[in-house]
């Protein structure tokens, strides 16, 4: 992995509990991840190169507005830089998960620099009855899925999502009460 590039901004003072990963509903293993907000859909989003997609967006706030990191943000630009409900994002953060450092970058190079911390893949070709194959057994976990959405606790799933975010509110406070 090359370093992160000489254009990111370094936001000192940003802080990212481990808490943060859970309630944020990212499960992924990547060291770099960019996260941002869309106005479509009006979603928190992340990508780590493998995979991306929309994400708690509770968490995302409760994260970005946590005074110290508002700050260490709007030090370097607005708030709405890193998107809004009415504005595309021009930049991102990049969080580094193994040294908790967190970085302002333009959204397409912050993309791009998660996207190269993977050793590329090789490309795979498949004949049209391999990839009927896949289809099909794409199609059945769909209807897997489908089915098993049915059964859903979806009361108790609510409750763990605020559990979680408890526990990141909490991470976040204590981190305040160090520094106060």
């Amino acid at each position: 992995m090359t370093e992160v590039p000489s254009t990111f901004i370094l936001l000192r003072g940003f802080y990212v509990p481990d808490e943060f990963w859970p309630a944020f509903e990212y499960t992924g293993e990547a060291r770099y991840v960019f996260i941002y907000w869309t106005p479509v859909g009006d979603e928190a989003m992340f990508g780590d190169g493998r995979c991306s997609g929309d994400a708690n967006w509770r968490a995302y706030l409760m994260l970005i507005e946590f005074p110290p990191n508002m700050q260490a943000i709007c030090e370097h630009m607005p708030r709405w830089a890193l998107g809004a409900s009415d504005a595309d994002p021009t930049h991102c953060l990049v969080i580094d998960r193994q040294e908790h450092d967190t970085y302002l970058a333009l959204w397409a190079e912050g993309s791009k620099f998660v996207n190269e911390q993977w050793p590329p893949q090789p490309r795979i070709e498949l004949t049209p009855e391999e990839l009927n194959r896949v289809n099909e057994a794409f199609l059945a976990a769909i209807e897997q899925m489908n089915a098993e959405a049915v059964t859903i606790d979806w009361q108790a799933l609510m409750e763990e999502d605020a559990q979680r975010l408890q526990v990141l509110k909490f991470a976040l406070e204590l981190r305040s009460a160090k520094r106060g």
